[in-house]
């Protein structure tokens, strides 16, 4: 054991003596000095002027290398800054950039200056903007970042949008409230430039309706009809609709039969009060409108098909919109709508005959002009036209 530990002593020991007698300078004399001055850059953790040495032949030149990683192992960095070349020249003459495909040292050497750009760092925004219902001026929401070239991000505008308590966004316009151009870029420029983009509200809570399939999520909701819709002959459930505002927007529905249930679970208490327990079908657009108000809509091409089989339904209320409203608003509303009779129970006719007449008292559709509902109790109508057609 004592004998290894001597052993590496000697060892260290000699290797000492040779460091201490080495020459840690390399000669350099007599070859070509290339001096790269970084101005405030790093190159391998060190800001200091970066030298090497070509070692040349009397009368021979040389193309040098660029100080990068492929080159040197490594890359310049300046935070801050774009890198715009390597000059003879300390103040950057035009005609001074070092060119290291074509340009060449013999052996006197070159010094080089880097030339560096402080990077402007732009604030290209789109900003979410609305016009105040009362003052009509222009109110800021809110603004995300851009870069130039980039288009109107929707997901990101719906978030600032909704920051405005209270109202419900419907779309975003430009300036002149014109449907914004969904193939516009931002433009950036110079200095800070912000793109207005500006958001159209209603004010509550709405379900934007832009196409059928969206009011399978608007229970709970009033409604907007965004543009008019064609339902392509499907049915139209509306039933769940019984209270708050349908407002049209001036569009309409179209092409659609009304659904309805004529199951026992659907049946309801007379309205009339002349019968006790739920024995009643109440058949319309939408159910039964307690503090509702319809507005500025069309419904054309409407179909309501009655079929019902149930012998234990004693009454059948039929109207265009709804069978009773109460304390309810109508105004701008028009329906075009078709009855079809496909089946009624054998009880409503007499003698439980279908080929014979209906009896009085149990059949009570709305087929009157202009008639929407079959009774309505304090509501009130404005400017509403109906049509019905039997088959």
């Amino acid at each position: 054991m004592r004998k290894k530990i001597l052993l590496i002593l000697l060892a260290l020991f000699a290797v000492c003596i040779c460091l201490a007698g080495c020459d840690d300078k390399v000669n350099f004399d007599g070859q070509a000095k290339v001096t790269f001055m970084l101005n405030g850059a790093k190159y391998k953790n060190g800001t200091e002027p970066v030298v090497h040495y070509y070692k040349l032949a009397e009368g021979q030149k040389t193309k040098i290398l660029e100080l990068n990683k492929k080159n040197t192992g490594a890359e310049l960095v300046y935070e801050g800054f774009n890198f715009l070349g390597w000059y003879k020249d300390k103040n950057f003459s035009s005609n001074s950039k070092w060119n290291f495909a074509t340009d060449t040292i013999d052996g006197n050497g070159i010094t080089l200056y880097a030339r560096w750009e402080a990077i402007v760092y732009h604030n290209y925004t789109y900003q979410i903007c609305y016009i105040d219902e009362e003052t009509q001026q222009k109110q800021v929401l809110g603004s995300y970042r851009s870069d130039a070239g980039l288009k109107f991000d929707q997901r990101s505008g719906e978030k600032i949008a909704a920051q405005r308590k209270g109202y419900t966004l419907i779309e975003f316009v430009d300036e002149q409230g014109g449907a914004w151009n969904s193939e516009f870029v931002h433009p950036g420029g110079d200095g800070d430039v912000a793109v207005d983009v500006y958001a159209k509200f209603i004010k509550g809570d709405y379900k934007i309706i832009r196409k059928a399939s969206d009011f399978d999520t608007a229970i709970g909701h009033n409604i907007y009809l965004y543009n008019d819709i064609d339902m392509g002959g499907y049915e139209l459930d509306l039933s769940f609709f019984e209270s708050g505002v349908f407002d049209g927007n001036s569009k309409k529905i179209y092409n659609f039969t009304v659904k309805y249930g004529a199951t026992k679970d659907d049946m309801v208490q007379d309205v009339d009060g002349e019968i006790t327990g739920n024995f009643s079908l109440n058949i319309g657009l939408f159910g039964l409108l307690n503090n509702a108000e319809i507005k500025n809509v069309t419904f054309d091409e409407m179909t309501i098909d009655l079929n019902a089989s149930l012998n234990m339904i004693q009454k059948i209320f039929v109207a265009p919109i709804s069978v009773h409203a109460t304390d309810s608003k109508f105004s701008n509303v028009k329906v075009n709508c078709t009855y079809k009779y496909s089946r009624l129970p054998n009880t409503f006719y007499q003698d439980n005959d279908r080929n014979k007449p209906l009896k009085d008292g149990m059949f009570f559709p709305v087929t009157e002009q202009d008639q929407l509902c079959y009774k309505m109790t304090n509501s009130t109508v404005n400017n509403c036209f109906s049509t019905v057609t039997v088959e």
